[in-house]
């Protein structure tokens, strides 16, 4: 892979996927595509705590790569909001399931990048200048 597309794929997965458990649960819901799976389901499936997952699964279903049911149990499906999105997550899932050390390292430095953006905003946030106390 080129360098131009290397850094591509690289924002692409800074952009859209924030996890391995996301990557994961996308790449798992992305092979059952006639299916609304639930929670229970999903948790079996990927080996992924209930308590992580559900945060997964809100979030995912938040930026609009998974729907959900409104009836309970909820189900979810992979199911972009927009074939742009689609356009942008399929050749990401398609490369994790061909190489998925590389898409792994790739995740690795981004978690590193946003600790690191994190971590300078903090540092810089202390520094910032505040008027007097008010004692109210």
């Amino acid at each position: 892979m080129s360098d131009p597309e290397q850094a591509d794929l690289r924002q692409r997965l800074y952009d859209h996927i924030e996890s391995f458990e996301e990557l994961h649960v996308l790449a798992w819901l992305k092979q059952r595509p006639n299916e609304s799976i639930d929670e229970d389901a999903i948790a079996e499936g990927t080996l992924i705590h209930p308590n992580v997952l559900s945060e997964v699964l809100a979030r995912l279903t938040s930026v609009g790569l998974l729907s959900a049911t409104t009836a309970r149990p909820t189900r979810f499906r992979y199911d972009p909001k927009d074939p742009e999105l689609r356009e942008v997550i399929d050749p990401i899932l398609a490369r994790y399931e061909s190489t998925p050390l590389e898409i792994i390292r790739i995740m690795t430095a981004n978690a590193i990048e946003r600790v690191r953006t994190a971590a300078l905003s903090t540092f810089a946030n202390a520094f910032r200048l505040r008027g007097p106390k008010r004692n109210d």
